[in-house]
């Protein structure tokens, strides 16, 4: 998160937009770090059950609040590129000052270039975060 921090520096940003459910955590230590405090959600997903891409799902809502504001959409990784590329096409329709982009990860077969990321990783590498480890706990222990 400081690398993300210190590539932005300089930079001011209205509202950070969280593509969740990935980008929250993110989202959340970047504004402790930077003292943002505007933080909004953009509820979109690109990954089904088999953990395959899919169609990416998106829940409509208004942006009117960030028509000429300065926006960075955060999520944790960049894979396909296909989610941020989408958040990015709806959130420029409520005519944002700018938007900028900043993720955790960015795999090298991303269609979509962030603004700003900590690490370049393989295509086929798949990252699990240390947010994610009781869910993944939870998952193998179930019965059901």
């Amino acid at each position: 998160m400081e690398r993300l921090a210190k590539q932005m520096e300089g930079m001011e940003f209205d509202w950070y937009m969280a593509i969740t459910r990935g980008g929250l955590v993110p989202a959340c230590l970047l504004a402790q770090i930077t003292g943002h405090t505007a933080i909004d959600t953009y509820c979109a997903s690109s990954y089904g059950e088999d953990r395959e891409h899919g169609q990416i799902v998106t829940h409509w809502k208004n942006f009117d609040h960030l028509c000429r504001k300065r926006i960075l959409i955060i999520d944790d990784l960049v894979d396909s590129g296909k989610t941020m590329l989408s958040a990015v096409k709806e959130i420029d329709l409520w005519a944002p000052k700018y938007i900028e982009t900043a993720v955790l990860y960015k795999k090298d077969c991303s269609i979509f270039e962030p603004t700003y990321f900590a690490e370049k990783v393989p295509a086929d590498e798949w990252i699990v975060f240390p947010w994610e480890e009781k869910q993944n706990i939870q998952q193998e222990g179930s019965d059901d």
